[in-house]
């Protein structure tokens, strides 16, 4: 009777590699929660796992549809939402009050299952005033939270159509294109495709083709396979087995810098999502100015872990930069996780490098812009904002006008 348990011990089952266990545990779940799209995606990935390619497409496609259609209603929840509504939900984010993210013990709501279960009598401690840093005086009150352009990868779906700014090339990457592993380009791109239902399909079929390649490629003909197949799991979000391929083809080819990158890119995802499911806040790394965050002490053990990992996408980002030192990308990467990590100086070092080795870099502007403006360099950081926006990153102009300098400020600054 207690799905909740079954559907953990389901997800025990997958960490160890029991697939028919795990199998049977998550057929039970969808059967009593047939619209609980968690269990369908991780059931898709066990049904691979066992070979059934048809029974996990069909199975992705169902989370995949039960998650928009859960994000449309959220949607028409939210423009159907009062004034006093919107008030309300104003005044809790000046409170720091957020969504509740523990469950009673006794609670076995199958959608509290990402939730941490703590004893009934739990919580009725009085909530603990927010700290605040008055970094600039007229925002000193006003949380406002600005996303930084996110990290780049490689992949054969992006999401960005880059009408308006230049596609970025890497000769790397073009020997991997031409020799046609599967019948897509691959593109440097910090913004993948939400697969639907008919495109999961084709990845899987895809993602199948190639690993019959792999069975009867020579062993030089290996590493790019791997690296392929792997940037294709990473699409589906599927990031253990991406991990495990570009592990393969690191181990056969340890200087494969789009190996390395994706590597890299995939483990920050990894850690991102997790980070964004404990917190209940969106995945994109983000510069909050006016407020300083508190970090809850029952984090300490998850953050060491999530430092850990940052150490490791940081190995793998500085060996493609002893390989080649003006890969702007590696830099850029770089930027962003000195950024997350509180490094600030640091993060506008790498920007500033991959600046130098690409001045046509917009979202290297960006984020240094952004940077500057938090660390209070305003008329630095308001010219980096104005060349991102001249690049085709348009909402930089909305920055400058929310919390940059005029050019007549600017004048003032440079004078004293």
């Amino acid at each position: 009777d207690d799905m909740l348990t079954l559907y953990y011990r389901a997800l025990l089952y997958m960490e160890i590699g029991e697939w028919g266990a795990a199998l049977r545990d998550f057929n039970l779940v969808a059967l009593e929660y047939p619209d609980f799209g968690p269990v369908y995606q991780n059931r898709s990935y066990v049904k691979q796992m066992l070979g059934d390619d048809y029974g996990a497409q069909l199975d992705y496609g169902t989370a995949v549809k039960i998650e928009m259609q859960r994000r449309r209603q959220s949607e028409s929840a939210d423009a159907g939402t009062t004034s006093s509504g919107a008030d309300s939900r104003a005044d809790n984010l000046k409170s720091g009050k957020k969504r509740k993210e523990t469950r009673k013990e006794s609670d076995k709501d199958i959608s509290n299952y990402d939730k941490v279960a703590v004893l009934d009598d739990f919580g009725n401690e009085p909530d603990e005033e927010p700290s605040t840093n008055p970094l600039r005086g007229r925002v000193q009150n006003r949380n406002i939270i600005i996303e930084m352009e996110p990290m780049f990868g490689l992949t054969f779906y992006p999401g960005d159509t880059l009408v308006h700014r230049l596609r970025y090339f890497n000769l790397a990457v073009e020997s991997i294109d031409r020799q046609n592993v599967i019948d897509k380009s691959l593109t440097i791109a910090n913004i993948e495709q939400e697969v639907d239902r008919e495109s999961a399909a084709l990845i899987f079929s895809e993602i199948s083709a190639l690993g019959e390649k792999i069975k009867t490629a020579k062993d030089e003909e290996k590493a790019n396979l791997h690296f392929a197949r792997g940037t294709l799991y990473n699409t589906v979000v599927n990031l253990n087995s991406a991990m495990e391929d570009f592990n393969k083809a690191i181990e056969l080819a340890p200087d494969h810098i789009p190996a390395l990158l994706n590597r890299a890119y995939t483990r920050y995802k990894t850690v991102e999502t997790i980070k964004a499911l404990e917190a209940e806040t969106p995945v994109n790394q983000t510069l909050q100015i006016g407020v300083t965050t508190v970090q809850p002490g029952a984090n300490i053990q998850s953050e060491e872990k999530r430092i850990l990992d940052y150490d490791l996408i940081i190995d793998d980002l500085e060996r493609i930069l002893s390989i080649e030192p003006d890969f702007e990308f590696a830099h850029y990467n770089l930027g962003i996780i000195q950024a997350v990590m509180r490094n600030f100086d640091g993060a506008i070092e790498h920007f500033s490098a991959a600046i130098d080795a690409n001045p046509d870099m917009a979202e290297a502007w960006f984020n240094r812009g952004l940077t500057n403006i938090f660390m209070e360099n305003d008329s630095v950081g308001t010219l980096d904002l104005s060349k991102a926006g001249e690049l085709g990153i348009f909402k930089a102009y909305n920055v400058i006008k929310r919390y940059g300098m005029g050019v007549g400020s600017m004048e003032e600054a440079d004078e004293e």
